[in-house]
Parts: C-alpha cells; sequence; structure tokens
C-alpha cells in the first residue's frame, strides 16, 4: 500500500481510509497527498471537526449550503464516519476536477471554487465576507485577502519535509 501524507493522523479505518483516498483521487485525476493535505488542515482527518464560525462541519469542513448540494445536511455528516464521508468528498471534487493542476487549486476549490474557476489573478481580492471569517490569511494586516496571499498561506502550512516538487506548482512562493 502508498504511504500518504499525514495517514498516521487517520484516526479509525487507516488502510480503508487510504485506499479509497487513493482510489477517489484515481477516478479525479490528482495526487492523493494533496487531497490528504487539505483533509489534514481542514480538519486534522477528524470526521466530526466542527467550525463554530458558519457550521462548515467534516473531513474538508463542508459549509450548510454546500452539504445541501451535496444532498445531505452537515447533521447527516457528523453523524457519518470517515469513509462515508469520503463519498461527500468525492462527490464535491468530482465537479471542479477539471480544475486542479496543482496542490494549492484543490485548496482552493475547498476555500472558494469561484475563484479558480473565473481564474482570478494572485492580485485578486476576496470578498469581505471571507475575510471576516478568515482573518488569520490576512498576513500583512491590511485588512484585505489575495489568492497570492491565501496560496502562501496554505503552502507555508504544508509539513518542510514534504517535497514541494509534488505540489504540482508553478512557481515557489513568495516570501512575505
Amino acid at each position: 500500500m502508498k504511504t500518504l501524507v499525514y495517514q498516521q493522523a487517520v484516526p479509525q479505518n487507516r488502510a480503508l481510509f487510504v485506499q479509497k483516498v487513493i482510489a477517489i483521487c484515481q477516478r479525479l485525476g490528482f495526487n492523493p497527498n494533496w487531497l490528504m493535505l487539505v483533509m489534514y488542515m481542514e480538519s486534522n482527518l477528524n470526521p466530526k471537526a466542527i467550525n463554530p464560525k458558519g457550521g462548515a462541519s467534516g473531513l474538508i469542513q463542508f459549509m450548510p449550503f454546500v452539504a445541501r448540494e451535496l444532498g445531505t445536511t452537515v447533521e447527516a455528516i457528523r453523524k457519518m464516519d470517515n469513509l462515508q464521508q469520503l463519498d461527500y468528498v468525492e462527490k464535491y471534487f468530482r465537479k471542479y476536477a477539471k480544475y486542479v493542476r496543482s496542490f494549492t487549486d484543490l485548496y482552493l476549490i475547498t476555500f472558494y471554487p469561484k475563484a479558480l474557476i473565473e481564474k482570478w489573478p494572485d492580485e485578486a481580492r476576496f470578498p469581505d465576507i471571507v475575510y471576516e471569517y478568515n482573518k488569520s490569511l490576512d498576513r500583512n494586516r491590511d485588512k484585505i485577502i489575495t489568492i497570492g496571499e491565501y496560496k502562501n498561506y496554505i503552502i507555508s502550512k504544508v509539513p518542510p519535509t514534504f517535497p514541494y516538487d509534488q505540489l504540482g506548482e508553478r512557481s515557489a512562493p513568495k516570501n512575505e
């Protein structure tokens, strides 16, 4: 079995979970380590994780409106184990897979898909509502979060031992 980043943090069904992540990513056409990084950063791979700001829940922090679009609810997601939630993770990413070419693309689809679909440049600003819920992403404290700032922040959270060349990024992050 292939070893994935953070697989040791999977709290239950580890071997089956890793196999399922690999299978999902083969079907969707992206690196399974990218999905593991996203899930770890969003929930520490805890399917019961809940963000009190807005009610996001589960492995990729499904927002209530996203859960409804997927035919479920965050309440139902919270009751699912990690393997069951992976079905919804796949369902969510399936409609966006054609846009994903790198780790930051996958994370941007998780965070704010419109920005990747519309190909916002690194200088583009997220809407103010995004800022209100994600002030920690404002690295220079100017009360603005740009796409570039977001990407640099996300890359900075990747473990230093993870090979940068496996992230699929087109350029190295800028120093802030």
